[in-house]
């Protein structure tokens, strides 16, 4: 940002090499009389704020500019030239470069691979919101593959950053680690599918008086759990006539189960 006293201290300087000390003066009584002193303080506000406006804009632009020519520049492989673009924008808080710097650094583009400086640099971007940072830190943690020490707990967290953002990918992930009953989410699954059910499957409900909930989607499989009429279930994958669903309100049923879909039913058609 402009500093604000420094403006008007310009525009002060402005006015007196346009006019001379009389006109000056004229001018000032001219004002004094047209408007009461609280309509002069907001008028020089409204000046200075889009004074200000217009330098940020200007700024917003150049950086824009900076990064686009640095992601040209990583794809035709001149990855010095995108690192010294992009490094002086991250160091000045750019989500974007922060995040591609991060990618430099896991994938040795001109830098030497380092998954730990790689995780720095995402994290400074997911701190400010930026979602494919927040789903990268996922999958650093996921995978812990170098220095960065596997922990799905941790992944998991990110991943929910990026599904808090719709990010799709991070709501595949999700979903298929319900789907594979993935021990590292079956303790956190409910409260996940209690404020994000719209984003992993279709709210439907038992219409049968009794429904028999199978580890796997034919009858030789194991019953897990035996669901009464009107019970709400999450509806996350269909195979046939078998549905894969997460049983709500019923968190003694902390796993993925399969049911025979003709006797559910949707729950607005219920209602």
């Amino acid at each position: 940002m402009i500093n604000r006293p420094l403006i008007t201290v310009l525009l002060f300087f402005s006015l007196v090499t346009a006019f001379d000390k009389a006109v000056a003066k004229d001018l000032e009584n001219t004002v004094a009389k047209d408007f009461d002193n609280a309509t002069v303080k907001e008028i020089d506000n409204t000046v200075v704020k889009e004074i200000d406006n217009t330098a940020v804009n200007n700024i917003d632009n150049a950086a824009a500019k900076d990064l686009d020519d640095a992601v040209d520049a990583m794809r035709t492989g001149d990855f010095a030239v995108a690192y010294c673009i992009m490094r002086p924008l991250a160091d000045s808080g750019d989500a974007d470069a922060q995040y591609n710097i991060g990618w430099m650094y896991l994938n040795g583009y001109g830098l030497r691979i380092n998954d730990s400086l790689a995780l720095e640099w995402w994290q400074k971007a997911s701190e400010q919101g930026h979602t494919d940072a927040s789903f990268s830190i996922g999958m650093l943690y996921s995978l812990g593959e170098g220095k960065v020490k596997k922990d799905l707990d941790k992944a998991i967290d990110y991943y929910m950053l990026a599904v808090e953002d719709g990010h799709e990918d991070a709501i595949t992930l999700i979903q298929s680690m319900m789907m594979r009953n993935d021990p590292s989410i079956r303790g956190r699954m409910h409260p996940i599918v209690d404020q994000y059910a719209s984003l992993f499957g279709v709210k439907r409900q038992v219409k049968a008086k009794k429904l028999n909930a199978r580890s796997g989607p034919t009858t030789e499989d194991k019953i897990v759990a035996r669901l009464e009429k009107e019970q709400a279930v999450l509806e996350i994958f269909k195979q046939g006539k078998w549905s894969q669903v997460i049983v709500l309100d019923n968190e003694e049923i902390d796993q993925a189960v399969w049911v025979y879909n003709p006797l559910l039913e949707d729950r607005l058609l219920a209602e």
